[in-house]
């Protein structure tokens, strides 16, 4: 590629931010959990004080006949009527009415039933109702729990880090942009966006303020100057492939895109048809890159 880096960034001056590091599951996550298996377990029993979260029963009077009803059910706390009739059912007993205003109408509710749910306790027989192979007790449920969630956050948090450091090389380092190159590439990378955009059904043309349609040219104007900090990106990634690396970005496209093509049971040719070349190749070179980058990301993850 013309367009190359001039001056590249420290890489020893970077620093993940914590929370990038992070993919250890917490006791707080660990108990969430649990108490979300409690509570997919949960059983149900009559109670005489509303709460939050109860089902209720009422009978309603009322000269209105949405009101006038011998069965209103409530659940207070899930915001699925007016808050003021929900207030209003809170702390009540079974038994009790009270008159109450919604809307400018006057009606009259007496608990007739309060139903709660209650998780189930935590225990191995629990656990069991899981019917998962090799988890039967809640110390194993933890366990299995822990491992796989951890092995999923330790892969987002390894990608996660790749991707900043990319993102930081390329927004600190000086890049050379041959323009030529550079308006050749947004043009045909943005070009295939376009039309895919149209293919499925959106208007490119319909502004983003304002109420006066963009032409097409115009439209297809905004996708190659959206297209201009991928190529930025393109370019620093290439020239950390052949500089840094000492590969070869042109075999490494090619290789990719071949294979990419035999998972796909597809020709190279038939392929590039369905894929602007262009972006297949940026992949290709991106890929590469983060790869070469993932021992690097993986000093920076928590112990």
């Amino acid at each position: 590629m013309k367009s190359t880096i001039t001056k590249l960034y420290d890489r020893s001056q970077y620093q993940p931010g914590d929370q990038l590091r992070r993919w250890r599951v917490s006791q707080q996550q660990i108990q969430a959990k649990l108490d979300k298996l409690c509570a997919d377990h949960a059983g149900e029993m009559d109670v005489e004080i509303v709460c939050a979260g109860d089902s209720v029963a009422c009978r309603g009077e009322s000269q209105s006949p949405l009101w006038n009803r011998p069965l209103l059910l409530f659940y207070p706390g899930h915001g699925l009527c007016d808050k003021a009739l929900e207030d209003a059912i809170l702390g009540m007993t079974v038994g009790e009415s009270k008159t109450v205003s919604t809307a400018g109408i006057q009606v009259t509710l007496t608990v007739t039933r309060i139903v709660r749910r209650v998780p189930s306790p935590l225990t191995d027989e629990l656990v069991r109702l899981e019917k998962m192979e090799g988890v039967d007790t809640v110390e194993a449920y933890k366990t299995w729990y822990r491992k796989t969630t951890e092995e999923a956050n330790r892969e987002q948090a390894l990608h996660a880090v790749i991707k900043d450091i990319l993102r930081t090389i390329t927004e600190n380092s000086e890049v050379s942009i041959d323009p030529e190159e550079e308006s050749a590439w947004c043009k045909a990378a943005g070009d295939y966006d376009y039309d895919r955009d149209v293919r499925a059904g959106d208007d490119p043309t319909i502004p983003e303020e304002g109420i006066e349609f963009l032409t097409e040219e115009q439209a297809r104007q905004k996708y190659y100057e959206e297209m201009k900090p991928y190529f930025r990106a393109y370019a620093v990634n290439w020239y950390l492939l052949e500089t840094l690396w000492q590969a070869d970005p042109e075999a490494i496209c090619r290789d990719g895109i071949r294979e990419m093509a035999e998972n796909s049971g597809m020709t190279v040719e038939k392929l590039m048809e369905t894929t602007e070349p262009c972006l297949l190749r940026e992949l290709m070179v991106r890929c590469a890159v983060q790869d070469r980058l993932a021992a690097e990301a993986e000093k920076y993850l928590e112990d």
